[in-house]
Order: C-alpha cells, then sequence, then structure tokens
C-alpha cells in the first residue's frame, strides 16, 4: 500500500469476514464439518460493493480501481460484471480461470493455514537450481505477523490461522468448470499479471482470461520472471509494483463523440516561455525548451490521455480558456476542430496536427461548437505563433487544412485506437 500511496494513488485495503483483521463468521466457531464452505464469491462480491460504496461517498467519487490476486479476482470479477458503472480499472495478479478438471469435492465450513503450508507456498514453484524467491530472514517476521491474525493461533500445535474454505472451494468449481462470473460481463480497462513460476495462475489460465474478457475497452496480460503465485511478497515484488502502478495512472479519455467532449492534460500554460513535456517514465512534466525572449506561448497546450499520433506520443490539443491553467491540470474540453500541417526539416516532410478544443467551463468560449466560430483574427494568430515557433527551431511550418469537429473526432478516434492496439503488444 505505501508504494501505491508514494505514486499519488489513494488506497484503500480490504479483508473479507474471516480473514486478517475483519471479523470472523459464526460458523468458525462451530466444527468444520457442520457447515459447507463460507466466504463464497458471490458473497464475497455483495461485500466489496459495500466497501466500495463507502469509498465512494466517503472521497466523492463514482468509480475506483481494484487490485485483486487469486481467488479474490473471482470475487473483484463478478462484482465489476454486475456493477459496470462503479469500476474504473482492474488489475487481476494471478488470476483464476476456468480449467477443465474433475468436479471438486465438498470443501467444509473453515480450515487451517499453518507456517509449513505458507513456507511450502512461497518454495515449491522455483524450479531446481533458482535462488529462493522469500528468504527465511523475510519469511519470519511475516509469519508471526500472519499467525498473529487469528488470537486463537497460539492454542495449536503447530500454530495456524483458521481461514474461510469458500476461497478454495470457489477456485476448485473454476478449474472444474465453473466460474461465478462471465469475464465478458466485465467493461473496464484490465491488466492481467502473473509470474513466470507461478503453477496456480498458469499461462495457460493468462490466455484463456485475455481471450474471454471480450468486452473490456483495454486489457494487458504481463508475465514477469522470476515470480510465483506470491510475488507480491517476494524479492521481485517492486516490479509487480511498477507494472501495477504505471497501468492504473493512465487517465482514461473519456471521449463522448455525441457531445464532442473528452479530457485533455495542460503541459504548458498560456503566456508561459517554458515548454513543459510530461515523462511517462517518471510520471512528471520536465522542461522541454524555453521559448525566446518577448515569445509567449499563446494558448494553453497539452494532450489527449489514452491516445497516439504517428510520432509516438500523445495526440496534441491546444485548449481555448478564459485565464491559465496549470502544468499536470486535468480539464474537461470539447473539441472545435483539427489544424492539419506540414512540417520540414532538413528536407524531411511530415504531419503535424493538432486538436483545437475550448475548456468546458468557459464563460468567453462556451457558445463555440466548430472552428467556423472562432474568428479568423484568433486563427491567424494561432498560424503566426506556429510558423515563428518552428522557425526559431530550424523548422518550415505549414498549414494544409482547418476542419471541424467531425473530421477532428475522427482523428481522435483513431489516436484511440492505436493506444488500445499498443497496449494489446
Amino acid at each position: 500500500m505505501d508504494d501505491f500511496s508514494d505514486a499519488g494513488l489513494d488506497v484503500w485495503s480490504l479483508d473479507f469476514p474471516g480473514f486478517g483483521n475483519s471479523s470472523r463468521y459464526p460458523e468458525m466457531d462451530q466444527p468444520a464439518s457442520s457447515h459447507h464452505a463460507i466466504g463464497r464469491a458471490p458473497e464475497c462480491a455483495r461485500q466489496l460493493a459495500r466497501a466500495v460504496e463507502f469509498i465512494g461517498k466517503r472521497q466523492g467519487i463514482e468509480r475506483i480501481s481494484i487490485i485483486a490476486h487469486s481467488w479474490g479476482t473471482i470475487a473483484a470479477g463478478l462484482f465489476a460484471s454486475e456493477h459496470p458503472e462503479c469500476v474504473d480499472r482492474l488489475v487481476f495478479f494471478g488470476p483464476i480461470a476456468v480449467r477443465k478438471s474433475a468436479p471438486p469435492q465438498p470443501s467444509p465450513a473453515w480450515q487451517y493455514i499453518t507456517s509449513e503450508y505458507r513456507w511450502n507456498r512461497f518454495q515449491k514453484d522455483v524450479p531446481d537450481g533458482q535462488s529462493p524467491v522469500f528468504s527465511e530472514r523475510e519469511y519470519n517476521p511475516w509469519i508471526e505477523a500472519y499467525l498473529a491474525t487469528d488470537p486463537s493461533s497460539g492454542q495449536r500445535t503447530p500454530r495456524s490461522v483458521k481461514v474461510p474454505s469458500g476461497a478454495f472451494a470457489d477456485i476448485e468449481a473454476a478449474w472444474s468448470g465453473s466460474l461465478p462470473y462471465d469475464p465478458a460481463g466485465v467493461a473496464a480497462p484490465v491488466l492481467l499479471v502473473r509470474g513466470e513460476w507461478d503453477s496456480v495462475s498458469s499461462a495457460e489460465d493468462l490466455t484463456w482470461l485475455f481471450n474471454a474478457l471480450a468486452n473490456a475497452p483495454e486489457k494487458q496480460a504481463v508475465t514477469l520472471d522470476h515470480g510465483t503465485h506470491v510475488m507480491h511478497l517476494e524479492s521481485g515484488r517492486t516490479r509487480l509494483y511498477q507494472v501495477v502502478a504505471s497501468f492504473l495512472q493512465r487517465l482514461p479519455h473519456q471521449l463522448d463523440a455525441k457531445k464532442c467532449t473528452c479530457h485533455a492534460i495542460i503541459e504548458t500554460p498560456k503566456g508561459d516561455r517554458n515548454k513543459f513535456d510530461y515523462d511517462p517514465d517518471s510520471n512528471l512534466f520536465m522542461l522541454g525548451r524555453l521559448l525566446p525572449e518577448g515569445m509567449l506561448f499563446p494558448f494553453d497546450f497539452g494532450f489527449i490521455p489514452s491516445t497516439l499520433g504517428d510520432d509516438g506520443d500523445p495526440l496534441d490539443v491546444m485548449v481555448l480558456m478564459d485565464a491559465p491553467a496549470h502544468t499536470g491540470c486535468l480539464i474537461d474540453v470539447r473539441i472545435i476542430g483539427i489544424i492539419e500541417a506540414k512540417q520540414t526539416e532538413k528536407g524531411k516532410t511530415v504531419t503535424n496536427d493538432r486538436l483545437l478544443a475550448v475548456a468546458i467551463h468557459s464563460y468567453e468560449h462556451e457558445d463555440i461548437d466548430s472552428l467556423e466560430e472562432v474568428s479568423k483574427t484568433l486563427l491567424s494568430q494561432i498560424e503566426e505563433f506556429f510558423i515563428s515557433y518552428n522557425k526559431q527551431r530550424g523548422k518550415k511550418f505549414k498549414i494544409t487544412s482547418m476542419d471541424g469537429p467531425k473530421k477532428a473526432i475522427k482523428f481522435l478516434r483513431k489516436g484511440i485506437q492505436a493506444h488500445k492496439q499498443s497496449q494489446k503488444k
């Protein structure tokens, strides 16, 4: 949690009943054979729904991203398919998929997890000749903290933690062909990630689930080397954290084609001499260059997130606003047109098209819906700025056409599709 918090994310953790610091089921005080497995996925999906509702109200947000591991991906997948309006992005680490094995055997209500079981969980998937992924020096304090989650653990020999059997029952059911949710019902972007030595979530499992997530607007499948099913605790865990944080920090474009609205991120504010560029590796804005004395950016310049242009960068956008924004500011904008241009340097000519938009929250520009409604004086200023801007960098700039929102949205859709394709590689 600390790593994600340090990355700027607002992080919450959830222990389902029967685990960690949550309350225990009454059935756990009775013989395990007295009841069927408790804590199954449908019940836990309802618990997750209550947690999401609480977080949403507390933070004043409508959607959240969910990170789930192993069996937790079943409960999270069920919740996401039943409440698509509540989910922004999903991360399934070591996800459970459908297999075709023998029918599952009846499970008791609960079972014991010993230190020996946990230690074997960390070691059994590591191939012979490979270095351990979790040393005893790291394991000993971890297992003590784990055993302490059950106040009664010291009353048994060997010490153990009593847990609901629902997770084990759900995994067995999935491996015999019955997954409690339909992955095609998930409508949020999804990251699937596993360790290369993970036997619980195999390469075949990842492929099956990737294909089954037929309606996810964006999906990635990542396999990290030298990791098992519990890579989040292993020596290579920081690589897992980085992959997950990078996926969660990607902002959606939020395109509404009918209204011609979307998100824009401002890199360089109006009236600034400094040209700032977003650096995705550091998730920071870096100073790219400095304009000559007396030359200022006449508009707010930025990009549309989750898009990709021919130059390998997100699509550029100029935003007309009543007052300058700040670098890194997320703005709701209305696309009003596109300026198509050619840029020549050392005899090589490339396209350098830019979208033009107005801020949704604007008094001065609130009635502008199309480039045709922008004054010729303003458009001339835009052209003159780009000619001068490129000239001082040794380039020639020529506008070839200016078109309205219809062509601009077509251009934007192409950039969105290009970005989606890049995420599948």
